[in-house]
C-alpha cells in the first residue's frame, strides 16, 4: 500500500515537472514569435499569421497544462 502511495507521488511530481515545462516553452515561444510580429519587416497577413500562431501556442500550453494539472492528483478537478 505505501509502495503504491510512493509511486503515485513520484509520477505526480514528474506531471508537474512536464507541466512546467511545457508552460515555459509555450510562454517562450510565445513572446518570441510576438517579437518577431512586431519587430521584423514584414508584409501585414505574416504579422498576423505569426501573432495568430502565437496565440494558438499560447492558449494551447495552458489548455495542456490545465490536464496535467488535474491529472496529478494533488487537487481534485471537478
Amino acid at each position: 500500500m505505501e509502495m503504491d502511495k510512493e509511486k503515485e507521488l513520484k509520477n505526480s511530481k514528474r506531471l508537474i515537472y512536464a507541466e512546467v515545462a511545457i508552460f515555459v516553452i509555450s510562454l517562450v515561444s510565445f513572446f518570441a514569435l510576438t517579437l518577431v510580429a512586431g519587430l521584423a519587416p514584414l508584409e501585414d497577413w505574416l504579422r498576423v499569421t505569426l501573432v495568430g500562431t502565437a496565440l494558438v501556442m499560447l492558449f494551447g500550453g495552458v489548455f495542456v497544462c490545465t490536464h496535467l494539472e488535474c491529472d496529478s492528483s494533488i487537487y481534485e478537478c471537478k
